[in-house]
């Protein structure tokens, strides 16, 4: 759209009393030409469509139009140009087209406002029908999801363009009696179903397929991965990759230079957070030397060298590079033997350390090592002593008396938790940082280090703020060990030794060892989004990680490396072992517990009523939401459009199920999960509830009747046929959102948690109780390329990822109380 002119904005914002921002928005929105001209007649024809514009939002979903808070905002602004529009008129005549005696009254501005102008010719006509209003109210969020995309050359611009001028020329002409009947095999109404629309236009034939084109562009699957429904570009997670411990030689030493840019999906309800995606979107490579960006190098050879890196991060989603690269216990246990030597020789002199002492030096060998954190970050590591008592995270808790520990900052998940107000009745209590100690006697020389050698001028630090003074010491340290034994120690594969042990303890995966150490990991990050542990269990498994390690350590047999064995001096105080670590949306299992309590007892309540119309809705809607939740909280089926599977996608003989949530065109992240009995025996409850149904929908709504047997007896998958639905007062079907079915139960039963909660409450308790972390991961539909759980070349066993996930998902579900719940096949 052109520029609009700033000073009719700020004119227009004076007499309305609408931001000039929320003016641009919905000019915008309206693709109003700059002078605005007939501004009167069009904003008159988008209030008259405007709650179509937002029924089509809340039913097809797109993910690129405005959001909800952004299109209020332009319905506010067109209502104040309502209400002024006398005062508009009188300063800015141009912007009534009627005051104009014209043939043509929106000549010349059809080319870059074809929008515009179909909205202003509309409004010049009369007996203009609801199926009329539709295709405007279509081609409105249709043309804005086709500005972002332009905005970020994400398609053919002349293509769609095409499509858009040309969808709106048609739109304009059916208008005229020749053409007025084009049109009439069209719903007189919205459809239920997302797409349902669409595929009514493709069924009139060649007439309307200009605008069947321009429409399936907007609303399929085919719409790009790049915008949120705020209408701007979608915000990317940034990850910085090391490859400093890389499989090719040539790239060890070089700084952590690949940073993974990473995209997320939308939120579907406000109680949501968005959910982070595991694909890379792509990488971006930066040189070495910042002040010489090419390095005096081609531009094939920095693509040569691009490849490097990326075959590099690749090789380490693999088992094999990712062994070698593991140090053995015996180059740890040389580690280990010369960092108890340094603390027991005299401190040397400026020359060998550059000025640092033996102490100070080993108690940085020693951070690097049990905390996994990169060496630049190291003046990142707060003291909480007396002297700086409040706790900052990352850091190291020093009393004076006794050894100390280490506060654990987990990473920050990527995106702002939206709490509601009982949010935190229901959710488990969650600890921003906790507090870790080795079991071992490592510590110790952290103490020492604290009361002997630390500088005052390094105030609240627990090391000197410019940690790259360590970096030359501790190389020659590291190489002159590598020197003695012939090892292959170097900083990098210190600093991630633990960190791996971490990811592999029983109990534990990736998102555990980050929650220990504050390493982000592209791997670990949208499975730590669902992930909940509680911090006491973290910590036993740190200790445990940190005395097996040392156990083997010592079996090396080089001499010293047993003084650092032993009980902790100092263990946890039992006030910091409390709460989980994670995501704040793990539920508490008292909260679940009590929300199947009382869905049943509301559907026991409803069993008794008499016979009646009422009785019938009621049944109909909570055994349809009983349904939906308990099929949630037994798949981690995420909260999209469509809450349940069409029957053609269950096998219930095997209790397996094919899933496919916020998928892609390509099914890449479609998985196949089992269900558990109960949530079997409730889905055929519900079927069986709704072919006793059948007969009295015939009479109700025959399209709902419709559509309900072709779902039942088809054998092609379908999630946009209405399996699940609500029935309003009038008997007449309504289209279910996941916020339509967790809106009562927030309201009534006080359960104020997100619709996703299932997963992040699934995924936290089956970690919890030791489900194998690959189980999971194929069970939640967390992988990366190469380890695709149902690809071809995959070697799980279904019946084996059945058996496994039966032993904690049944034994979960039967604690929260779940149970099958007829519906009016018995209580009618």
């Amino acid at each position: 759209m052109e520029e609009q002119d700033s000073t009719l904005i700020e004119f227009i914002s004076s007499i309305t009393g609408t931001a000039t921002d929320n003016l641009e928005l919905y000019f915008s929105l309206i693709n109003c030409p700059p002078n605005c001209k007939g501004i009167i007649q069009v904003n008159e024809q988008f209030l008259v469509i405007s709650n179509l514009i937002k029924a089509i939002y809340d039913l097809e979903s797109p993910e690129e139009f405005l959001s909800e808070e952004d299109f209020e905002l332009c319905l506010k602004a067109a209502q104040a140009i309502k209400e002024k529009r006398e005062d508009i008129e009188k300063y800015h005549p141009q912007a009534n087209i009627s005051y104009f005696k014209e043939a043509r009254p929106f000549q010349k501005l059809y080319s870059n406002h074809s929008v515009y102008v179909c909205l202003g010719i509309s409004s010049l006509q009369h007996n203009i029908t609801e199926r009329h209003l539709l295709i405007e109210a279509y081609i409105v969020v249709a043309a804005t999801i086709l500005r972002h995309r332009k905005r970020l050359n994400t398609h053919r611009e002349k293509e769609y363009e095409d499509a858009l001028q040309k969808s709106c020329r048609l739109a304009r002409k059916i208008l005229l009696p020749p053409r007025h009947d084009t049109y009439n095999d069209l719903p007189a109404t919205l459809p239920e179903g997302a797409g349902e629309y669409i595929e009514c236009i493709k069924r009139t034939g060649d007439l309307l397929e200009i605008i069947y084109k321009l429409l399936d562009y907007a609303f399929s699957q085919k719409r790009a991965k790049t915008y949120s429904r705020t209408g701007k570009p979608r915000a990317f997670r940034t990850i910085r990759h090391s490859v400093n411990y890389a499989v090719d030689q040539d790239l060890i030493g070089k700084v952590d230079s690949v940073r993974v840019i990473q995209p997320v999906s939308a939120a579907v309800s406000k109680l949501e957070c968005d959910e982070p995606s595991g694909a890379i979107d792509f990488l971006i490579i930066d040189s070495a030397n910042k002040n010489t960006p090419m390095d005096d190098k081609s531009a094939a050879q920095h693509k040569k060298e691009k490849r490097s890196y990326i075959s590099s991060i690749t090789m380490h989603n693999q088992r094999l590079p990712h062994r070698w690269e593991m140090l053995t216990y015996f180059e740890l246990s040389c580690f280990i033997s010369a960092v108890y030597q340094l603390t027991t020789e005299q401190t040397c002199n400026g020359n060998q350390w550059s000025g640092i002492s033996n102490l100070e030096l080993a108690a940085v060998a020693v951070t690097i090592f049990l905390r996994s954190v990169p060496l630049t970050d190291l003046e990142k590591f707060y003291l909480c002593d007396a002297i700086n008592p409040e706790i900052a995270p990352p850091g190291y808790l020093y009393n004076g008396s006794k050894t100390g520990y280490w506060i654990a900052y987990p990473p920050k998940l990527p995106f702002d938790m939206k709490l509601g107000e009982a949010f935190y009745l229901n959710a488990e209590d969650r600890n921003e940082f906790f507090q870790v100690t080795s079991g071992t006697g490592l510590e110790k020389i952290i103490d020492d280090y604290i009361v002997s050698v630390r500088k005052s001028h390094y105030e609240n630090n627990l090391f000197s703020p410019q940690a790259g003074k360590y970096d030359k010491a501790l190389a020659e340290f590291i190489s002159g060990i590598n020197k003695r034994h012939h090892t292959r120690l170097t900083i990098k594969r210190l600093e991630i030794y633990l960190h791996n042990s971490l990811a592999h303890q029983k109990g534990g995966d990736l998102t555990t060892a980050m929650l220990l150490t504050g390493r982000k990991d592209f791997l670990g990050m949208p499975p730590l989004h669902y992930t909940a542990y509680p911090v006491s269990k973290l910590q036993k498994m740190f200790q445990e990680c940190c005395t097996e390690v040392m156990t083997f350590i010592q079996q090396e047999s080089l001499e010293a490396v047993d003084v650092f064995l032993g009980e902790a001096e100092n263990p946890i105080p039992p006030a910091t072992c409390t709460g989980m670590s994670g995501t704040a949306y793990r539920p508490k299992q008292t909260s679940v517990k009590k929300m199947v309590t009382n869905l049943q007892e509301r559907m026991k309540v409803i069993q008794k009523m008499p016979r009646s119309a009422d009785k019938l809705l009621r049944l109909h809607n909570n055994i349809m939401r009983y349904t939906a939740i308990l099929f949630a909280f037994s798949t981690g089926f995420r909260a999209v459009n469509s809450p349940l599977l069409p029957p053609s996608q269950i096998d219930r003989t095997t209790g397996f199920a094919a899933i496919s949530d916020k998928d892609g065109v390509d099914y890449y992240n479609a998985r196949i999960v089992w269900l558990p009995p109960v949530c079997v025996q409730q889905y055929t409850e519900y079927l069986t509830h709704l072919d006793y149904l059948m007969p009295k929908l015939e009479y109700l709504d025959i399209d709902l009747f419709n559509s309900l047997r072709y779902i039942l007896e088809s054998r092609i998958p379908s999630d946009k046929l209405p399996l699940f639905f609500f029935m309003t007062e009038q008997a007449k079907r309504k289209v279910v959102t996941p916020t339509d079915i967790w809106k009562e139960i927030r309201k009534n039963l006080k359960y104020e948690m997100p619709p996703n909660a299932s997963r992040h409450y699934l995924r936290s308790n089956l970690l919890e109780e030791r489900c194998p972390p690959e189980y999971i991961a194929a069970f939640m539909g967390h992988w990366e390329r190469g380890e695709e759980p149902w690809g071809t070349y995959s070697a799980l066993s279904p019946q084996s990822y059945a058996a496994t996930l039966s032993k904690f998902l049944v034994r979960l579900l039967e604690n929260d109380g779940w149970r099958p719940m007829p519906g009016i096949q018995e209580y009618w």
